[in-house]
């Protein structure tokens, strides 16, 4: 991975032929302490790992790709649980055909090239498990 700065809360990331996608995203929040943030991003990648949550059932469905597909968008954000940073990302591919497919990215989701901008927001974003819901969501402190 190769970054740039581009202001005081804002870098530009490029990830390599190989390079982890989700892992890189952690490590790097991790490296510069973005403790809640933004992610949005472009590339292609190898392989990916995506999932779709039921509400129903409560549980995720994943399915492995192993083909190359255009990162058409990458988006999400950047929060912590307990002493984890957590990167909770969404993708949207296209396959050679022009068809699409997307969802909730997993780790083992290798990238050939993938372009990622990062910004910095200020404070902290936490998660927490939400019984009701069977994830963890991020706690906020005002209801309308």
């Amino acid at each position: 991975m190769i970054y740039s700065q581009l202001s005081s809360d804002l870098w530009a990331i490029r990830l390599k032929d190989g390079d982890d996608i989700l892992m890189s995203l952690r490590r790097f929040a991790e490296s510069k302490g973005v403790r809640a943030g933004l992610l949005e991003g472009i590339g292609s990648l190898k392989k990916v790992r995506l999932g779709y949550y039921d509400f129903e059932s409560r549980k995720y469905s994943w399915q492995a790709f192993e083909e190359g597909m255009e990162i058409l968008n990458l988006s999400g954000n950047v929060s912590t649980k307990d002493t984890a940073y957590i990167p909770h990302v969404h993708v949207t591919l296209g396959r050679k055909d022009f068809s699409t497919l997307g969802g909730h990215l997993d780790d083992g989701s290798l990238a050939n090239m993938v372009e990622v901008f990062v910004r910095k927001l200020p404070g902290e974003l936490v998660k927490a498990h939400d019984e009701k819901i069977g994830l963890n969501v991020l706690q906020l402190s005002r209801k309308l």
